[in-house]
């Protein structure tokens, strides 16, 4: 199969691995979705505490949690381009993208302090308080068109302090659709969305639970593997693969990659190289068609030059 590169760009099939404790971002090669490739341990370094990332073409963005910045990377080689991209933030863990928006998830100082921020992948604010009031928010997801630009936002938070844990839904103007959306979670951490199913992180009991967006449970229910601390997640556009991050197993981290539908372990790359992987990134790789189509594209760039020649 061949897939067409662009140049300067991020690569379909790559997973970037934020390491909480070692202040740095790995990047892996995945193979048919599976974690099998060659891996750069270390690919951008510096970095305090991070927690989420996404990458938009050639930039990476990258949340320090005791800083309360937002490091910019070059996502094709990890060179630091502004340390201090965007400053101000109250403990960021999660970090969603939507087209040139960024929306950021600050746990905040205490019981009802988190909120949501919108800002651009430019470094521009668009609203640092887009949603306030959550308690303790970590994983953030942008859903599907509400009406006009308006797009659902999830979030996993504690909805007061009496336990009561699960996804809030929101919209990207600041509306509340349900701060209770989802409930009967367990220390809910992780958020990854795969077409309209929603998958969500339990790092109280180590189970993984998937709903669709209109908040079904569609009866998923993965028990981690024995790990009982499960974070961030990444899924492919296709449901093909689910990436967990496990922070505190064999003794340093792993990244857990189970297969779709059904929730099936099919591999992780090893704890070797890994400090508390506490943010996951995914860049899906294009659907067969599209990549044949892609590969084509090329295969006809080529018979041209050498017809030329």
């Amino acid at each position: 199969m061949l897939i067409a590169r662009t140049a300067g760009a991020s690569t379909p099939g790559e997973l970037y691995v934020s390491n909480f404790n070692a202040g740095r971002v790995d990047r892996y090669d995945t193979v048919d979705g599976l974690i099998s490739g060659p891996r750069v341990v270390g690919f951008a370094t510096g970095l305090t505490t991070p927690t989420g990332v996404v990458v938009s073409g050639t930039q990476m963005f990258v949340e320090n949690f005791a800083l309360g910045t937002i490091s910019l990377y070059n996502a094709t080689n990890g060179q630091l381009l502004n340390a201090s991209f965007i400053t101000g933030l109250n403990h960021p863990w999660g970090l969603a993208i939507s087209g040139t928006t960024l929306y950021v998830a600050n746990q905040g100082n205490g019981t009802n302090t988190g909120s949501i921020g919108a800002y651009t992948t430019g470094g521009g604010t668009i609203n640092a308080s887009l949603v306030t009031g959550l308690n303790n928010p970590h994983g953030i997801v942008v859903g599907g068109t509400i009406s006009g630009n308006t797009k659902a936002l999830f979030v996993t938070h504690s909805f007061d302090g009496s336990g009561h844990q699960g996804v809030g839904e929101y919209n990207t103007d600041g509306g509340t659709v349900s701060a209770s959306f989802i409930t009967d979670q367990h220390d809910p951490y992780g958020l990854a969305l795969s077409g309209t199913n929603l998958f969500i992180s339990n790092n109280g009991d180590g189970t993984i639970y998937e709903y669709n967006t209109n908040g079904v449970n569609l009866s998923l229910n993965v028990t981690n593997g024995g790990a009982a601390t499960p974070q961030a997640l990444a899924a492919d556009d296709l449901g093909l693969n689910l990436y967990v991050a496990n922070t505190a197993a064999n003794p340093s981290g792993f990244v857990d990659d189970f297969s779709l539908p059904g929730g099936t372990l099919v591999a992780n790359p090893g704890a070797g190289s890994m400090d508390s992987p506490s943010g996951l990134f995914y860049i899906p790789e294009p659907s067969t068609g599209a990549a044949l189509v892609m590969g084509m594209a090329g295969l006809l760039g080529r018979r041209r030059r050498q017809a030329k020649s």
